[in-house]
């Protein structure tokens, strides 16, 4: 079935909307997680999200390993967001 083209470019403005929305929810937590992470760390972290674990590193002071752990518990809380994948 197709939508009358008005009807999809709706429907397509509300996926952008929930995505955007998404977006900011996630980043909203990230920064209450880490509140050292700068506005630039976090629009990285938008458009490659591996990265946080780095920015996490370089400005809370922690090790690799702690750093990881840490993104993958916060994942886990936040999976609606962030979906932990089965590859990963």
């Amino acid at each position: 079935m197709t939508f009358p083209k008005d009807q999809n470019q709706d429907q397509k403005k509300g996926q952008d909307h929930g995505s955007k929305e998404q977006t900011k929810q996630l980043r909203d937590k990230i920064k209450a997680q880490w509140p050292k992470l700068t506005d630039e760390d976090l629009a990285a972290v938008e458009t490659d999200r591996s990265r946080l674990g780095e920015f996490i590193q370089q400005r809370h002071g922690v090790q690799p390993a702690a750093a990881d752990t840490q993104v993958n518990d916060f994942r886990k809380r936040n999976q609606t967001l962030w979906p932990v994948d089965k590859a990963e």
